[in-house]
This record gives C-alpha cells, sequence and structure tokens, in this order.
C-alpha cells in the first residue's frame, strides 16, 4: 500500500474487497481514513469534525460506521464511504459511557456494539430495522471485547475476561445460550476467514494462530498451528484487532510496527501492509493439524 508511515489502527477492508477503512490518532487529532486498495488514489480522510475511532464497514461496503464526539459524547455514527451527505447517529452515548462499533451482521441488519464504562465493557446488538438496542447476553471484559460476526452470520466470536485472563468464544446468532470456549487463559481479536472454516485469534501480542471450525453436525474446533512469526503491531495486550482479511481471503492487511526491518530498530510510526498469497499454504497447514 502506497501509504506513508502513520499512527495507524483498526484497518478494516470492505466486504466487496476494493477498499480500507483506518483510524489515525496522533493524540490530538484522531479521524478515521479511506483508501482506494487498487491504489489509484491517495488515502481521502472521510471525518472532518470531532475526535473519531474504530471503523467497521456496512455489509453492503457503502458506508463506514465510526465512535464520535462530534455531538459531545461518545457515540456510534455512520457516514457513506465516498464522502457524501453529512454522517448520521446510530447510537447516544450514556454520560460516562463509550460505544465501539464491532461488526455488522451479513444481512446488515444488526450491529454490535461495546457499551463500555471505566475498565468495564458489555456487548450489545442494535437492530438496524426498529432501532432496538439489547444486551449480547451478559459479556463483561475489562479489554475491548472485538465482537465479530461469521461470514454466514449464524455464529459471534468475542472476547471476554470473565474467567480472570482473556479468552475468546463463540455463540450462536441469534443467542441460544450455549456458548463454546475457544482459548483458555490466552486469546483476543477473534477474526474468521471467508469461508467461516477458520477462526484467527492472537494468544500472545503480535502474533496470529489460526484454527478450524466446523458447526456441523454439533459444533467442533480443532487444535490451533500459527499463522505468523509476529511483526503485527499491538501497542498494549488490551488493543483492539490492528489486523484483517480480504473477502477472497488471498491477502491479510495489518498495522505493522515502522521500526520492523529497520537498522535502527526504534520508530514512533506505523505502516499498513498488504501480504498476498499465503492463504493456500496457511490452509495446508490448518489441514496437516486436523
Amino acid at each position: 500500500m502506497k501509504l506513508p508511515p502513520g499512527p495507524y489502527e483498526s484497518p478494516r477492508i470492505s466486504p466487496d474487497g476494493t477498499h480500507v477503512a483506518f483510524g489515525s490518532d496522533d493524540g490530538k487529532d484522531a479521524s478515521v481514513w479511506v483508501y482506494d486498495l487498487s491504489g489509484k488514489t491517495s488515502m481521502r480522510r472521510l471525518t472532518l469534525s470531532g475526535a473519531n475511532r474504530f471503523p467497521i464497514w456496512s455489509a453492503d461496503s457503502q458506508r463506514v460506521a465510526f465512535q464520535s464526539d462530534r455531538e459531545g459524547d461518545r457515540g456510534i455514527f455512520w457516514q457513506r464511504a465516498d464522502g457524501t451527505g453529512a454522517a448520521e447517529r446510530l447510537t447516544k452515548a450514556e454520560q460516562g459511557t463509550s460505544h465501539v462499533p464491532d461488526s455488522w451482521s451479513p444481512s446488515g441488519e444488526t450491529l454490535l456494539f461495546e457499551m463500555r464504562k471505566d475498565s468495564s465493557g458489555s456487548l450489545f446488538a442494535l437492530s438496524l430495522r426498529d432501532q432496538k438496542i439489547e444486551p449480547f447476553g451478559r459479556i463483561e471484559s475489562s479489554q475491548s471485547i472485538d465482537a465479530v460476526f461469521s461470514p454466514d452470520g449464524r455464529w459471534v466470536a468475542y472476547d471476554s475476561t470473565e474467567t480472570g485472563g482473556s479468552n475468546v468464544y463463540v455463540e450462536p446468532f441469534p443467542r441460544t445460550g450455549a456458548r463454546y470456549p475457544i482459548t483458555k487463559d490466552q486469546g483476543r481479536n477473534p477474526f474468521w476467514s471467508p469461508d467461516g472454516q477458520e477462526l484467527f485469534y492472537t494468544p500472545r501480542p503480535a502474533q496470529l494462530f489460526v484454527m478450524t471450525i466446523s458447526a456441523q453436525p454439533t459444533f467442533t474446533f480443532g487444535n490451533p498451528v500459527p499463522a505468523t512469526r509476529g511483526g503485527l503491531y499491538a501497542p498494549n495486550p488490551a488493543a483492539r484487532r490492528n489486523w484483517d482479511m480480504a473477502p477472497a481471503g488471498q491477502r491479510i492487511l495489518g498495522v505493522l510496527d515502522a521500526a520492523v526491518g529497520t537498522s535502527s530498530g526504534s520508530s514512533d510510526a506505523q505502516t499498513i501492509q498488504v501480504v498476498i498469497n499465503w492463504f493456500e499454504e496457511l490452509k495446508a497447514r490448518v489441514g496437516d493439524s486436523r
């Protein structure tokens, strides 16, 4: 990607695979940007007022939702990705709380978001059809929950620290009361492969692991195997996911420490890079672990 080093965070690839939205926060200005993955144009600033963070795409790739304090509270807005039209409010945060968008359902009808107060967060679901907001179970976490819908919309993976350590869980959607613990004592930042047959997560900062997932005839999962050897940028163990996968599964995009691979070994900025043609090899490695 033709982007200069900068304070990038939370890159998310559009469902149609053509664009990436990401945040930029230098401590003075927090904004959301959009970049055409074809490289034909330069990155374009989407948000122009307030502090704006944590972009996620709508299911149709037409809009980007994000947290914004432009009207005083830290609620969630969304805006057309091409920059036309004004941002529209989706949620309003009460005083002392903040809302963080996590994932749109593939149908585009449900937004999962975190409601955070002090050091505690809970997961909620917004129905776009009737504007109704309901808790998604009784999930509580001192770190980012990072909930994400599976590609078919039937499952939700998320983080929770309710047992002490950070762990990844999977639940059906809509909820049935069933819940499957995927990791034990270490696991964060889950996301699904495009076919929903693998689940990625970080057992430790800057490294990805992957395991096979099967929902038929019952929900089962395989043993985790390393997907990367490190290098991804994780400013702290509680940071939100700083990488994403293209819908075709042929490339993964992540924020890397700009110091990696330099002679100085130090940097105060990050770069966004794309790794291509890696998924077939990974598929073979995961297959060998079954």
